[in-house]
């Protein structure tokens, strides 16, 4: 078994424990633990395609891509844009920002 076949096969299983996870609602679809073996897998299978040589490789870029910007967006911290309205003694509106975007 050359080494592509062994990322390819680790990836495989990978993405197939997530999947049967999700399908027995063990995990849901939106965890951290979902998208980490997606990621995961996806990569390692990207990387066994790669070595391999082979068009697939595209599709699963783009599914580990996908895969880690969600677990990203889950795992950061919520961008809350806060504006305070101060009033002035003249009647002039101030606005203020708390936390960029």
């Amino acid at each position: 078994m050359t080494s592509a076949q062994i990322l390819q096969l680790t990836g495989s299983i990978l993405l197939l424990i997530a999947f049967l996870l999700a399908q027995s609602s063990s995990i849901a679809t939106t965890s951290p633990s979902y998208l980490i073996l997606n990621w995961v897998g996806s990569g390692l299978l990207a990387g066994g395609l790669a070595l391999a040589m082979q068009i697939g490789v595209v599709l699963e870029v783009i599914w580990s891509a996908a895969s880690l910007i969600s677990l990203v967006r889950l795992l950061a911290p919520p961008c809350r844009e806060a504006h305070r309205h101060q009033f002035s003694p003249q009647g002039t509106t101030n606005t203020e920002r708390e936390t960029p975007c």
